[in-house]
């Protein structure tokens, strides 16, 4: 199964985020092993803001390392959350 066809059939929300961060300390975008990344560290922020939900983010695209962003557009799923209020909406991130 795809996760194309695993948010078909799950019920939840769909957020569109955009993001401006300092890319310095990172090593681009893309989740490494053994290396911090922009991808990375938003996951875990949102996985604690949404109660421990295990967020996966989907990015437009890839970075380098040290590569700053100005406007970079992301999306994630996650379930229906009694904490999540149905009025939520990103307007803003910043990444610390």
């Amino acid at each position: 199964m795809t996760d194309k066809n695993i948010l078909k059939n799950e019920s939840g929300r769909n957020f569109r985020i955009e993001l401006s961060f300092d890319g310095t300390d990172f090593q681009g975008w893309q989740i490494q092993q053994e290396n911090p990344t922009v991808q990375q560290a938003l996951q875990e922020k949102l996985s604690f803001l949404f109660a421990g939900f295990s967020v996966k983010v989907h990015g437009c695209g890839r970075t380098d390392a040290g590569v700053h962003a100005l406007g970079y557009v992301a999306s994630f799923h996650v379930p229906d959350r009694p904490n999540i209020p149905a009025h939520l909406s990103i307007r803003f991130c910043h990444l610390q």
